[in-house]
């Protein structure tokens, strides 16, 4: 028998609560049966006790459900605090984002009052993730530290340079094959997609509502098209096309991130009190460029002896495209740069990569990134295969393509064989879904949602002209979260070629 948690009376605090979801119907293979059918253990989250935790166990190969330990899910829920309109899972992104720490962190930040108000809210760790059952890669935070901010020696393209990108590849494959075992073939999107139909028997729903930023749209399309009869009302903000090749995806974001790149350059000339550049926007752009690539030549280093070489600078560059909130943060950067300091360079970087000051990493989101990614897209690693690609990159993106030349090799060594084959999805027979798109998206460029719109058989395009990674907040436009809420509240699509501001 189901039990809806969702119709439920607020579970005692005092107790562990146990729900058996009971979920297995006809149409769950047998063999399936004893995970949709578990009893699932919730109790008030140690970080914040007006959140429910469980762990959720999820077979660690679909293909065969008895072979191997089985995956712990890691799940919070935030009840609704008025009559729940349904359960509502959402993933922050990456591949190898936290929904679980998410959602104790920015829930509010994230959704609006009236969202959180109506929906039981759930995040969850996919398989691989933070604090489910997780991939690692490093026997130390030194070793990882090396990985994350070592500079590799020689100019980025040059003989010696892709030799030491391919050594370093190829250790940090072995760290990962060594210390994950056999949980590393398996933290596919489809197995984490199949996971998120475990969770929603664990949590008592014959449907799921779900919004999903960046890799999140990845993850749900494949949801979607796997079952598209459990999909209520759906959210992809900044999609991902399920038909592209690693190379399309690298080449997408590279020119995704030229045109960020110009507009930034383009903005801070406007501001002659903080910009480091000068000239015109070609002048800017080229002394932007040259900035970077003197690090080369020209390193330098702090206090703590981390070195600022050609690749740490350039995350910084094309991780500030991601909001233009950045950019005065960018130009103090750049202005520190010229000046030969770079603490400033590595603050942001510590930042973005989760560290922190004690050198510690905060969550596994680096290992889980790249492991996810190399059993879910078929690899590019003979010699006429990586030469093909680089001239790929530098044809399709005049700023960013000869600094990725080594991007090809971040898969070599990997032991474990890829298992996403690139498709289209329909999800015939769906629920409606939402799809919003930022015409300035650098890491997922607005060709993208048009695509995956032109895919899928039940969906709607909302268009943000922004530059900026994603739009949806509780803090966007009233344009756009009157579009979001409107549609998750009451299942109002926003008319066809509705376009909103930032």
């Amino acid at each position: 028998m189901a039990i809806a948690l969702s119709a439920c009376a607020p579970l005692p605090r005092s107790i562990e609560s146990t729900v058996a979801s009971g979920l297995s119907d006809s149409s769950t293979p047998s063999q399936l049966a004893s995970f949709y059918g578990q009893a699932v253990t919730w109790t008030p989250c140690e970080q914040d006790d007006s959140y429910w935790c469980a762990k959720v166990s999820v077979p660690l190969d679909y293909a065969h459900p008895d072979d191997g330990d089985p995956v712990s899910i890691a799940v919070s829920m935030h009840k609704a605090t008025k009559t729940s309109k349904g359960t509502l899972f959402f993933n922050p992104g990456g591949p190898g984002g936290s929904g679980y720490t998410y959602s104790f962190d920015s829930l509010s930040y994230l959704f609006s009052a009236d969202v959180i108000e109506n929906f039981d809210i759930v995040g969850f760790d996919p398989r691989g993730v933070g604090s489910s059952t997780a991939v690692t890669c490093f026997d130390s935070d030194a070793e990882k530290n090396e990985y994350v901010y070592g500079v590799i020696p020689g100019q980025i393209g040059s003989a010696e340079y892709v030799a030491a990108a391919n050594a370093k590849f190829a250790k940090f494959a072995e760290g990962c094959q060594r210390l994950s075992g056999s949980l590393l073939a398996h933290v596919d999107t489809v197995s984490a997609a199949r996971d998120i139909d475990v969770l929603r028997a664990a949590v008592g729903a014959d449907k799921i509502n779900y919004v999903g930023f960046s890799y999140g749209t990845l993850l749900g399309t494949t949801y979607a098209g796997l079952f598209p009869e459990r999909v209520a009302r759906f959210v992809f903000d900044g999609a991902e096309d399920p038909t592209l090749s690693i190379t399309d995806l690298s080449v997408g974001q590279m020119q995704g991130f030229d045109g960020a790149i110009r507009a930034y350059v383009e903005s801070c000339l406007a501001d002659d009190s903080t910009c480091p550049l000068s000239g015109t926007q070609d002048e800017a752009l080229d002394e932007l460029m040259a900035l970077v690539k003197a690090r080369a030549d020209d390193p330098i280093t702090i206090a703590d002896g981390r070195v600022l070489g050609v690749t740490n600078l350039l995350q910084v560059v094309v991780d500030c495209m991601y909001s233009t909130q950045y950019r005065p943060v960018l130009n103090t950067v750049l202005t520190d740069v010229k000046a030969g300091k770079a603490e400033s360079a590595f603050a942001l970087l510590d930042v973005f990569n989760s560290r922190d000051a004690d050198g510690s990493f905060a969550d596994n989101s680096i290992d889980a990134f790249y492991a996810v990614l190399c059993v879910d897209y078929p690899r590019r690693t003979s010699a006429d295969q990586i030469t093909e690609d680089i001239a790929r990159f530098r044809a399709g993106s005049s700023l960013l393509g000869d600094l990725y030349a080594d991007g090809t090799a971040m898969c070599n060594g990997w032991s474990a064989d890829p298992v996403r084959e690139p498709a289209a999805v329909s999800a015939e027979g769906s629920g409606p879904i939402l799809i919003v798109g930022t015409t300035g998206d650098p890491a997922t460029p607005y060709s993208w949602a048009v695509a995956l719109d032109k895919q899928l058989a039940n969906s709607r395009l909302l268009t943000v002209t922004a530059y900026q990674h994603t739009s949806y907040s509780a803090s966007a436009s009233d344009c756009v979260v009157s579009a979001v809420d409107g549609f998750l509240l009451d299942g109002t699509l926003p008319p066809e070629g509705k376009t909103c501001e930032p």
